[in-house]
């Protein structure tokens, strides 16, 4: 707000003007920042263009180094499958295979995804076989699209579709696969994604009524459309931009980042963010916080039994001060967490010749941060089990003992393969086995039930996150697991 001050007759500005001279600085701050944002994602771009012709010039194979932080998240480079758009449109496997019917099957939903169709699952497979007015297939529109991307009709589906560049890789194959026919393989890595994984993940560790209503409904439904169709207030890619972290456990001030990270990454793609000033971001991630803690009741029970266990854990007299908390995934990945407290720090250094700017910065210290520690356990907690599939797919999950009775092909290998976070693309031929194998393993991993072996980790033995006991869950005998 405007702060009053003294004002001399006829010689100064009425509040009125003062007001409308203040809202035309803010807006000129927020467009001059937003024409930056859209600099700053063609200059990316054509980085990209660069790294992708330099490749194909090369004409061979190329590997990419894969990084794991300590949760064990897989991260690829900038340049990577795991990248924008542009790179997941122009990256294939280096090996090929045959297409088969499923492939084509898979084909479709691919492309009905990429295309941004708001589809049940089962439904996007006929949606290639659709007639319009002429008579012709949507596979056979596709077709046309890959044959001749330039045409006005084409660039204006282009441009309709979720993910553009996606979507013309999509259609260059459909291209391919009328002309060519039968005979014709694939090197196209199709996406089979665990839809709503992390609410999923926080139900199937809850664990009780909550949390398998939760489950029920993860399955059921896609859950960013349903609250955006409930709530028609706000967009839907408004709505997914703050639900994604909050679903993690991130709070308030992660969200805002992630908001004001977004529209840098994103600009245009939602116009209502990309001219909102930092207070009117924080007021709408307030306003949609309280709509998701209405709609996802079990998330907030999730989030409290860890604040719990994460107090008890704080209460320990057997470890050091500068301990932090521990615990095993069942793909034997540790996670360490340990947050410190931070001081504050600001200095002065040279901006070249023209001036000197201000720097700040917050260094650690050796004091462990336990309101830190409880803010990030949550998320921690569900991305290491996000991190648990991807490396029991990873490397070959059919070793481990057991797999095989929850598995109906007996085996969850696939190559080649390619994570992004918590999802994987494969070869059209595989991409069915793929989500079936996705599927199977998630359901896995929560049958030794991973919340009790994480409260035993963090607190000690015998200890449930949920306040119930051990011989509660599992009788008067030993807990199912070794």
């Amino acid at each position: 707000p405007l702060l009053e001050y003294q004002r001399s007759k006829g010689l100064h500005t009425t509040r009125e003007e003062d007001a409308l001279l203040h809202a035309w600085k803010t807006d000129c701050k927020l467009l001059e920042k937003n024409r930056w944002r859209v600099i700053n994602r063609r200059q990316r771009f054509d980085r990209e263009v660069k790294w992708a012709k330099k490749l194909a010039a090369e004409d061979k194979p190329f590997y990419q180094r894969v990084s794991v932080d300590y949760r064990g998240r897989v991260y690829l480079p900038d340049f990577s499958y795991q990248g924008s758009d542009f790179c997941r449109g122009v990256i294939e496997f280096a090996e090929s295979r045959k297409m088969t019917k499923q492939g084509r099957l898979e084909l479709i939903r691919h492309t009905v995804n990429e295309l941004g169709e708001k589809l049940p699952h089962d439904v996007k497979y006929f949606f290639g076989v659709v007639q319009d007015g002429s008579g012709k297939s949507t596979t056979e529109e596709w077709a046309d699209i890959g044959s001749n991307p330039l045409a006005s009709k084409s660039i204006k589906e282009i441009k309709r579709a979720d993910h553009p560049f996606r979507f013309l890789r999509c259609c260059i194959e459909w291209r391919e696969e009328l002309t060519q026919g039968s005979a014709r393989k694939s090197a196209l890595p199709i996406a089979a994604d665990h839809r709503n994984s992390a609410f999923a993940h926080q139900g199937m560790l809850l664990d009780n009524d909550a949390g398998k209503a939760l489950v029920e409904r993860c399955s059921n439904e896609d859950l960013y459309d349903s609250v955006a169709e409930r709530h028609s207030d706000y967009p839907r890619k408004l709505i997914k931009a703050v639900m994604v972290p909050w679903s993690y456990g991130g709070g308030k001030d992660s969200c805002v980042k992630k908001l004001k990270a977004y529209r840098i990454e994103h600009p245009g793609e939602i116009q209502a963010l990309d001219f909102m000033t930092v207070p009117e971001i924080e007021e709408l991630v307030d306003d949609i916080f309280e709509l998701l803690e209405t709609e996802f009741p079990a998330c907030i029970e999730f989030r409290d039994a860890v604040d719990r266990a994460m107090t008890r854990a704080q209460a320990r007299t057997d470890r050091n001060p500068t301990d932090g908390v521990e615990w095993s995934t069942l793909s034997k990945f540790d996670v360490h967490q340990k947050v410190f407290r931070a001081k504050r720090f600001k200095g002065w250094v040279a901006k070249g010749f023209e001036k000197n700017v201000e720097i700040r910065c917050k260094l650690p210290t050796g004091t462990v941060d336990w309101e830190g520690m409880k803010r990030k356990a949550a998320p921690n907690l569900v991305h290491s089990q996000d991190a648990t599939v991807v490396h029991m797919l990873l490397s070959g999950a059919v070793e481990i003992e057991g797999i095989n009775d929850h598995v109906p092909d007996g085996a969850v290998v696939y190559d080649p393969l390619v994570t992004v976070h918590d999802s994987f693309s494969v070869l059209p031929t595989d991409a069915k086995k793929a989500l079936n194998g996705l599927a199977a393993l998630t359901n896995f991993i929560y049958l030794n039930d991973p919340m009790v072996r994480w409260g035993e980790s963090v607190i000690g033995q015998g200890f449930d996150t949920r306040e119930r006991t051990l011989p509660e869950l599992f009788g008067d005998g030993e807990p199912p697991y070794t």
